[in-house]
């Protein structure tokens, strides 16, 4: 038997309340059964997908959202939820053509153009991922999510300056990230940086499972005095390991 309209606004506020709360495990089902009573009501449908989005239910949500962008084309936050959706679920054509449509409704929007380049690094389409960062990082430079995938683009293309900048503006904002540290070593010991690139190494400390505590640590001395191969020591003619 349909419930009434009374019925309907009271399960409504049920739920939201719930979801308010941050119990989308109890506003899920209530929204399901709202959701069957009026599949045609776009906010509905979209609490539905969010709620099954907390939930870690990303398959299950894809259906609800897909509604709800249909039925709220002039929403941003319910393209950008169902183009999120489909990220996760690995469907990147479909999230970037939601995003586009996202983008269109909110130009500029630094989030947005990240994830278009996510969602065209996905699919290979490098170039065009890094104009979409390009944009990102033009709204809010310091966009860290831009920041890092723009430079292992750079990285890949041989921009080894470029991606430096972007790694060393992550850094102003969290100076003592490991992963990043270890990162910019990389790229600095490559161009033969040692003193920096020897300092930013030691952040693989923090990095469990990536060093073994028996070795040595570098103590900021002088990279000539650094005993490589002490068997083996190294001619200062050559700069080869003599051979005996």
């Amino acid at each position: 038997m349909p419930l009434s309209d009374s019925q309907i606004q009271s399960l409504a506020r049920d739920a939201m309340q719930r979801a308010q709360a941050g119990d989308f495990a109890g506003a899920e089902p209530l929204l399901a059964q709202l959701v069957a009573e009026r599949p045609n009501a776009g906010q509905a449908l979209h609490l539905l997908g969010q709620a099954r989005l907390k939930l870690g239910r990303f398959a299950e949500a894809r259906e609800p959202l897909e509604r709800a962008a249909k039925f709220l084309p002039k929403e941003v936050a319910a393209q950008i939820n169902y183009a999120g959706c489909l990220t996760v679920l690995g469907e990147h054509e479909a999230s970037l053509w939601a995003f586009d449509r996202a983008a269109k409704l909110k130009p500029y929007d630094p989030a947005i153009n990240h994830n278009r380049g996510h969602a065209l690094e996905a699919l290979g389409r490098f170039e065009e991922a890094e104009r979409a960062y390009d944009e990102a990082l033009l709204v809010d430079h310091r966009l860290m999510p831009s920041l890092i995938a723009r430079a292992g683009l750079l990285e890949a293309r041989g921009d080894w300056v470029g991606a430096l900048a972007d790694l060393d503006m992550a850094l102003t904002n969290r100076p003592s990230d490991a992963t990043l540290l270890v990162r910019r070593s990389g790229l600095l010991l490559q161009q033969g940086d040692w003193m920096r690139g020897l300092a930013d190494y030691e952040a693989r400390l923090q990095l469990p499972g990536l060093y073994a505590p028996d070795l040595p640590r570098w103590q900021g001395e002088p990279v000539g005095r650094l005993l490589i191969y002490p068997s083996r020591p190294i001619s200062r003619a050559t700069g080869r390991c003599a051979t005996r």
